[in-house]
């Protein structure tokens, strides 16, 4: 729980509006998974940089990436940006604020998840194309080496097709790199 909230009570009429919404979203956070992620978010846009460091503190033990990285998209990257730039948050803030850090580009530039995702360009569906090439684009570096390694085992069809426009997505170096194979 927060350390400003206390437990079952009521807001009274002499409470703000501002607290009252911290309070709200305290309650939010202490539910856990989506539901925390949203209420950091939240609490970071009105600046409760104590609840804040709280809720942060308690990523500091996740161990899935694919949840940090859901995590970091709820919150949203600008306000991570925010949050990280803030000079009030502590060792144990800090340290939830880097693990979610870490686990997003672990998560993003996982080869397995990448390589899952390289298969997928083979297929008919217009859906799992889209989402194979989303989840491509967003493993930058990762990702151009993959579909280079693909192309230099001789991938066929569609799915070079695929991946020859993906590379084009990363610039004319890419593209060159591919040509040289």
């Amino acid at each position: 729980a927060s350390p400003h909230a206390v437990e079952g009570q009521a807001p009274d009429e002499t409470q703000s509006p501002r607290a009252e919404l911290v309070r709200q979203l305290d309650s939010t956070a202490s539910a856990g998974g989506r539901d925390r992620a949203f209420a950091i978010g939240a609490l970071a846009r009105i600046g409760s940089w104590s609840e804040v460091d709280h809720w942060l503190a308690t990523y500091s033990t996740i161990k899935e990436n694919d949840k940090l990285a859901e995590a970091a998209e709820l919150i949203g990257k600008d306000t991570l940006l925010r949050i990280s730039l803030h000079d009030g948050l502590t060792d144990g803030g800090r340290a939830g604020l880097d693990k979610i850090l870490q686990g997003t580009d672990d998560f993003l530039h996982d080869r397995q998840r990448l390589s899952a995702a390289l298969k997928l360009l083979a297929g008919d569906s217009v859906d799992e194309t889209l989402s194979a090439r989303r989840t491509l684009i967003s493993g930058g570096n990762a990702s151009i080496e993959i579909l280079l390694e693909a192309i230099g085992q001789g991938i066929q069809g569609n799915q070079y097709n695929q991946a020859v426009g993906l590379l084009k997505s990363f610039g004319e170096q890419s593209v060159n790199a591919a040509d040289q194979l």
